[in-house]
């Protein structure tokens, strides 16, 4: 039988090695998470950085209209989505303050393509699918 003595060291043991385990633990998960980071991170770049699309568009514009019959239900299941997310913004409200644009908007649809918050490039108006998509996948490469 253990005496009163032996139960209270052992005791604090116990307790001195929960705090060093549930440490390491807690220090184990910030490196794993802080690696998985750096991961995302590389892998990114290795990819050319962050790209969107933003869409400018207007409610009585009939090419809007048109692209989202023929684009706009399939686009946000298609490869491009993961490529390029896209961004609906009104014509009328003009460029959000946290987009850089070359050069003035003049009409709808408007594809600006964006890199790192800085416009790559641009599709204006839609004719049909397969020229939006033919345009889009230039900005791939």
């Amino acid at each position: 039988m253990k005496n009163k003595r032996q139960v209270n060291l052992l005791n604090h043991f116990k307790a001195i090695w929960n705090i060093w385990l549930y440490q390491n633990i807690r220090l184990f998960a910030c490196v794993a998470m802080l690696s998985a980071a750096l991961f995302h991170l590389s892998q990114n770049e290795a990819q050319g950085g962050d790209f969107h699309l933003i869409m400018f568009t207007s409610e009585d514009c009939p090419a809007c209209q048109a692209w989202e019959r023929e684009i706009g239900s399939v686009y946000k299941k298609s490869d491009y989505q993961v490529d390029f997310p896209l961004t609906r913004v009104n014509f009328s409200a003009g460029a959000p303050p946290w987009l850089v644009i070359n050069e003035p908007l003049r009409g709808t649809p408007t594809f600006v393509i964006i890199k790192s918050g800085q416009e790559i490039g641009r599709i204006t108006g839609f004719t049909d699918s397969e020229m939006f998509w033919w345009q889009l996948s230039s900005f791939k490469e």
